[in-house]
């Protein structure tokens, strides 16, 4: 086999080898009784991993050469480099997905959760910064943050109480309507609430854990968030009863 041959095959073996140990994770957590293929998934991973550099290892071993080893070590951190960057594209793609996924009620919250952690965890094993998992995170986040704002404002109801006026209903679709990024300020969610005499104790409170997140990325109330498909509707009711009481306030 010529030396460009090996070389690639090498390389190959490595990266399939993280590829696996990246994939496992998910698998174990996202396909109900997978847990002793993703097990498998790993140890191969670990396993193709090291038996693609055998040949370096031994070689080093035999002749304890100087160069041969700058060589193995320059071509291992090149590797690693390339197997980097491909995890760092791999975990965008999985951690947006999963988090839209979210949307149509596919993945289980806590599963969510642990899916990005162990990829966070994954992505700090392979030599990333707090700043490039920070960036890679990103979009993840910003759905979060889209959810929490859209059942907010009343979830898969498309129409706010009709005895609201035309500006309160171009308002209520143009934040309703946005788009994920950038992530809508808690302020001007609470602005809206405020204005148009939607604001009651429970909204208050789950605005203020909107903004918890907004800042930490961190659930305050991860039990309520979880629960989100069972938070009131922009109710008639509720309208009417704040209406009410600034106009008695107002006086």
């Amino acid at each position: 086999m010529s030396k460009n041959n090996k070389s690639f095959w090498t390389k190959a073996l490595f990266t399939i080898g993280i590829l696996y140990v990246l994939v496992a994770p998910a698998l174990f957590f996202l396909i109900e009784n997978a847990k002793e293929p993703a097990v498998f998934l790993l140890i191969s991973g670990v396993l193709l991993a090291i038996l693609s550099r055998f040949d370096d290892v031994r070689e080093l071993g035999l002749f304890g050469l100087k160069t041969k080893i700058e060589k193995a070590v320059d071509e291992a951190y090149a590797t690693l480099d390339q197997v980097k960057e491909f995890a760092k594209i791999f975990a965008v793609s999985s951690l947006s997905n999963t988090a839209r996924s979210g949307w149509w009620g596919g993945i289980p919250e806590d599963q969510t959760r642990e899916l990005l952690k162990s990829t966070q965890d994954t992505l700090r094993k392979l030599g990333c910064d707090e700043q490039e998992i920070k960036e890679i995170s990103k979009d993840f986040h910003d759905c979060q943050l889209t959810e929490y704002r859209v059942t907010l404002l009343g979830g898969g109801v498309s129409q706010i109480p009709k005895t609201t006026d035309d500006t309160c209903q171009e308002a209520w679709s143009a934040l309703r309507g946005r788009p994920e990024t950038p992530p809508v300020p808690p302020q001007e969610l609470r602005d809206f609430f405020e204005k148009y005499n939607f604001m009651t104790d429970e909204h208050s409170r789950r605005i203020d854990d909107y903004a918890y997140y907004f800042e930490n990325k961190e659930f305050q109330d991860f039990d309520d968030y979880k629960n989100r498909k069972k938070w009131p509707s922009l109710e008639e009711a509720n309208y009417q009863e704040n209406l009410k009481k600034k106009k008695s306030e107002t006086r």
